[in-house]
């Protein structure tokens, strides 16, 4: 398995801070084909452009899978080298994702070593969340990383955090990814990138390896 969380796209572009999760994926994925799935975000070409900008600099092609129209109903492609799972509404992209065929789809090429590349709202698709309305629940999406994923929320003071602590720590680790930072699964092994990221379990806080430790 191999996955890459992140809280926003800024490592997806050149730039300080980039420069090892730019590595890991060039090696990845030079020469390789993807699917772009921007069914969080309404299927906003411009974001898929941003996208498809973003990968072509690392040598790998990307192609548009829209929810909206003939594309959904011809089905998902399992045979891709990657997925990019887009940011925005985390019910709306979860509306189409967890569609049966799709969600089979993603599920197979997960089996099959496919990379899958998370934003935002993807990132939380590719494991759960926490959804504040009432009274909070733990919601499980594709749940492929164990932990509930809290991205972006330093400005608010990490309330997903704070609910954790009160109602969920005894059964889900915790992720709250920062602007500018991301989680990466190779296989078993566990790595950050860019800003720091802090993974809370029942035990405490566990400090996870650079990805510029496996880069290198």
């Amino acid at each position: 398995m191999c996955l890459v969380l992140l809280a926003d796209s800024q490592l997806l572009f050149s730039s300080q801070n980039s420069s090892t999760l730019r590595a890991f994926l060039l090696a990845k994925l030079r020469g390789r084909c993807g699917i772009y799935l921007g069914a969080a975000n309404g299927d906003e070409e411009d974001y898929f452009l941003l996208a498809k900008a973003a990968f072509s600099a690392l040598g790998a092609t990307l192609q548009f899978h829209r929810s909206d129209d003939g594309d959904a109903k011809l089905g998902l492609d399992s045979s891709a080298d990657f997925y990019v799972l887009a940011g925005g509404d985390v019910a709306q992209g979860w509306r189409y994702l967890s569609q049966p065929q799709v969600h089979s789809a993603l599920s197979s090429a997960n089996r099959r070593g496919a990379l899958f590349i998370g934003v935002s709202a993807g990132a939380i698709h590719l494991a759960r969340m926490i959804e504040f309305v009432e009274q909070s629940r733990l919601l499980h999406f594709l749940g492929w990383l164990p932990a509930a994923i809290a991205v972006h929320e330093e400005r608010e003071g990490w309330p997903s955090h704070r609910q954790w602590s009160r109602a969920y720590r005894d059964v889900s680790d915790l992720v709250c990814i920062p602007f500018g930072g991301g989680v990466v699964v190779v296989a078993d092994q566990l790595y950050q990138t860019g800003r720091e990221v802090k993974w809370y379990t029942q035990e405490g806080e566990v400090i996870l390896p650079s990805l510029a430790s496996r880069v290198e």
